[in-house]
């Protein structure tokens, strides 16, 4: 990106934004803008509209499309507390996709290029041909696993085996999934039967009263929850200012099948802003209605709201993402490779939730990576490069 072009997306896509989170939230706002300029791989975490209209120009709309994960960077993998319930010991904790809020239709290459150059961005000594290496493993890894889906066998095509994980994810999986570590969660977040008035929780009587009993209906299917406590959520990350939340407490039939459950308005996917100019006639859309479940979660669900659709889903003592830093070199491989396989799952689980022929779209989705793998595995290094260019001029500029 040539810096010209890279001011002129900041300029057009990042300042309006900002002044906007300035006039509706000057404390978050400034909080927001530091985070932004602490390091390239915060301003890449939070700058996927300025991304965009990059990773189009340069992996453009060609191929099969998918129900993206939309924003696929390293950190937006983690530990999931949302699990089958294992008595009193709570929901079994996996390492998954945890954040779906931008999901949308887009090319099935997005999210892996996405994720290749996060890597990269997040490990500054990474050269391009190691870079390059890793994104090969990623797509001939997630063509294997949408290989599978063609045969009807995504069940077993996306297994994960304990022996053949990054031994940095298989120690995050066993510190929050020790019952100890969730006991203490517990304490801290429930007394008496409710939710610990603190942390930014308020009550929320109106919220209570309407939105309680909507979320109980959802679940009882699911889950067979009782909503036992709701309360107005005032602090989020960056992710998530200016969206109303709350976070519920739920209660299911089995002994220790406590959860609590964040609610927060569901707005449209900033993929909304570049997909629409894009050529796409091959996938349904349900719109922001969709949502695949994260890591299984048996509470995730989308229910109406008065301004925007509201999502439902479990958020209690796990969602621990890797620290870049702390990655041993050699577990790259291992981690891309697990990575191009939670992907693949989420792309194959969202194309059923749209009705499409999973087999069909799978099949072609395949033999597409497998045709440009090669080709596309040169883009992540372009793609953070990019990125460091831009952020060179965010943080250079007055506040």
């Amino acid at each position: 990106m040539a810096q010209r072009r890279a001011a002129a997306l900041v300029d057009s896509l990042l300042a309006p934004a900002q002044a906007v989170l300035v006039a509706v939230d000057p404390a978050a706002a400034k909080a927001k803008r530091a985070r932004m300029r602490g390091s390239p791989f915060a301003f890449y975490r939070a700058t996927l509209a300025l991304q965009l209209p990059a990773l189009a120009a340069r992996a453009g709309a060609d191929g099969p499309w998918a129900w993206a994960v939309g924003d696929a960077h390293l950190a937006n993998f983690a530990t999931v507390a949302s699990g089958v319930e294992r008595g009193g010991d709570g929901p079994r904790v996996v390492f998954d996709v945890a954040d779906g809020d931008e999901e949308h239709p887009a090319p099935w290459a997005w999210d892996l290029l996405r994720f290749c150059a996060s890597l990269a961005v997040a490990r500054p000594r990474m050269d391009r041909a190691a870079l390059r290496g890793l994104a090969r493993l990623t797509f001939a890894r997630y063509a294997e696993v949408m290989a599978r889906a063609a045969e009807d066998d995504l069940e077993h095509g996306a297994r994960v085996f304990v022996q053949d994980l990054p031994p940095s994810v298989v120690a995050l999986m066993e510190r929050d999934g020790d019952p100890a570590r969730r006991r203490s969660w517990l304490k801290e977040t429930i007394a008496r039967g409710r939710l610990r008035r603190r942390d930014g929780l308020s009550d929320d009587a109106e919220a209570k009263r309407t939105l309680a009993p909507v979320l109980a209906a959802a679940l009882a299917d699911s889950h067979a929850a009782r909503v036992i406590d709701l309360c107005r959520r005032e602090a989020s990350g960056v992710g998530s200012l200016g969206l109303r939340r709350w976070l519920a407490l739920a209660v299911g039939p089995d002994a220790g099948a406590v959860r609590t459950i964040e609610i927060k308005e569901r707005r449209p996917s900033e993929l909304a802003r570049v997909v629409p100019a894009l050529p796409d006639h091959r996938l349904p859309r349900r719109g922001i209605a969709v949502t695949v479940a994260l890591g299984g979660d048996p509470c995730q669900v989308v229910l109406p709201g008065a301004a925007w659709p509201l999502l439902a889903r479990t958020r209690c003592h796990a969602r621990t993402a890797l620290d870049p830093a702390a990655i041993a070199a050699d577990e790259l491989p291992a981690l891309a490779r697990l990575c191009a396989t939670l992907i693949a799952r989420f792309h194959a689980r969202g194309l059923a939730l749209c009705g499409v022929d999973v087999p069909a779209r799978a099949e072609a989705i395949a033999a597409d990576a497998r045709r440009r793998g090669e080709a596309l595995s040169a883009l992540p290094w372009d793609l953070a490069q990019d990125n460091r260019a831009a952020f060179a001029i965010w943080k250079a500029r007055k506040a």
